[in-house]
């Protein structure tokens, strides 16, 4: 079933949801083997409408499916939310907030812990909560929230920006925690919410730049930052060169921002920043395209594919060469010999409906048939004789 997701049509896609899958995918999701398939079939959805029926059918069961350890299957429908209206983002979110009880408004700034923990707030409030390790699943659901409408992820974000400097500094540092922090910086959130992020790490750029995962957090926030923060990021590490060139991972950051230009010659480096960013407001639009434009846009190209299908094409291509193939050799048979024979013609007719390959054959045979009998009448030349 997995592999058939990725290979079926739109029009048997549809099929299958409608036979298989509609109203049984809580069923099939708590199942220990079923929810793999559950999980393939989400990650492989195009069409904006089933999206649409299978968040209705599972936003309100997250909890559900959460309890019995199925993290993939909520893994899955937050992806599939990425792409549907602000209304299905919404709901899913609550959902979620639901599910790790942290409806109320007070709560919210515990949303990224939890989520990022795979932890209830009851849990996550106890002695060893806050000390449990990150997910992979649980990072991988934030990334996915992140990706949202930002007024449907309004709960997450403040969760954000109400962390300390060392809760966020070690986020940047943890191996699943710095996806999360990549997502947020990269995201279509507006740059004000993430400048509350960049001031809550501003002194501690050089020991990211130095680490494994804290390198690249500082890299999406140099991607994500206006000139003024960019200098800001050159000079602080520019103020510890010589330690952070000695580190693996400071030597990458040092290059990617190019602080031996800056060093040499600061003025040509803020005029090259100032082109670069010109150029990233000038394909703004083309590289922000909504993922709702570009979803309908593969579903009415595979609903094309699924209106003619392949068997069908295949038919049609070989009837159309078939003729073509017939005609040609007939018109070669009747140029080559205009005073071809009825019984030919009768035989060319007869084949013409079955297989052109088999006309050919038959006629190359008889062609050299008449070619042996012709030669059996001549008599060899002396020039072969021997003597």
């Amino acid at each position: 079933m997995e592999t058939v997701f990725s290979t079926v049509s739109h029009t048997t896609y549809r099929s299958l949801y409608l036979n298989v899958f509609r109203n049984h995918l809580l069923e099939y999701s708590l199942h220990p083997v079923g929810n793999y398939v559950v999980q393939h079939f989400m990650r492989n959805l195009e069409d904006s409408v089933l999206k649409e029926q299978v968040v209705g059918e599972l936003v309100n069961t997250i909890e559900d499916i959460l309890a019995v350890g199925h993290f993939g299957v909520v893994d899955a429908l937050t992806a599939v939310t990425i792409g549907l209206s602000e209304i299905y983002q919404k709901k899913v979110v609550n959902s979620l907030l639901k599910a790790f009880h942290l409806q109320e408004s007070s709560k919210f700034k515990y949303t990224v812990p939890c989520v990022l923990r795979l932890l209830t707030f009851e849990m996550y409030s106890s002695e060893d909560g806050s000390t449990e390790t990150t997910t992979y699943f649980g990072a991988s659901i934030l990334m996915n929230a992140f990706k949202l409408q930002q007024n449907a992820v309004e709960p997450l974000i403040q969760s954000l920006l109400t962390m300390e400097p060392d809760e966020i500094l070690a986020l940047c540092k943890d191996p699943h925690g710095s996806f999360v922090m990549e997502a947020f910086l990269t995201s279509r959130i507006d740059l004000p919410r993430k400048k509350k992020i960049y001031k809550r790490v501003k002194n501690q750029l050089a020991r990211l730049a130095m680490d494994k995962y804290g390198s690249r957090v500082l890299e999406a926030i140099w991607a994500s930052a206006d000139i003024a923060f960019k200098e800001f990021i050159a000079d602080s590490l520019l103020g510890e060169e010589q330690q952070i060139s000695s580190n693996m991972y400071g030597k990458i950051v040092m290059k990617k921002c190019n602080i031996d230009f800056y060093k040499r010659k600061k003025t040509a480096w803020l005029e090259k920043q100032e082109a670069n960013q010109k150029k990233q407001e000038l394909f703004k639009d083309i590289l922000e395209e909504t993922p709702d434009s570009s979803d309908s846009k593969l579903v009415q190209n595979k609903r094309k594919r699924a209106e003619t299908p392949l068997a069908d094409e295949i038919d049609k291509l070989f009837t159309s060469k078939r003729k073509t193939r017939n005609s040609a050799v007939s018109q070669r048979s009747t140029s080559q010999n205009p005073k071809i024979k009825e019984e030919d013609l009768a035989l060319r007719e007869e084949l013409s409906s079955v297989d052109p390959f088999a006309l050919d054959m038959k006629l190359t045979i008889k062609n050299i048939k008449k070619k042996n009998k012709k030669l059996k009448r001549e008599k060899p030349s002396k020039k072969f004789i021997m003597s």
